[in-house]
């Protein structure tokens, strides 16, 4: 097996956990497969334990930042630590 065809091989089984199509990795797993952090041999586990990932986080995310929220800095410039009463550009030294 060549790096290209781990990564592809990596990429497919990421593709098949975000989309919850758990059944479809079972192709990319040999029946002798084991897993050492779960200590069992087969996906069958895996696939238990990918269950039972997705089951405590929603497939949908709400940003916590609604669209009539604005902000006065542009993204790549420090947040502003309050204002300086009574300094302008000119009397700064």
């Amino acid at each position: 097996m060549t790096a290209h065809d781990a990564g592809a091989l990596v990429r497919r089984m990421q593709e098949c956990f975000n989309t919850r199509e758990f059944d479809q990795a079972d192709d990319l797993f040999t029946p002798d497969f084991f897993s050492h952090p779960l200590g069992t041999t087969g996906f069958g586990a895996g696939k238990r334990l990918w269950h039972g990932l997705v089951a405590h986080f929603p497939t949908t995310v709400s940003s916590p930042r609604t669209s009539s929220s604005t902000t006065t800095e542009s993204p790549s410039a420090p947040p502003s630590r309050g204002s300086r009463s009574g300094t302008t550009a000119s009397s700064r030294c």
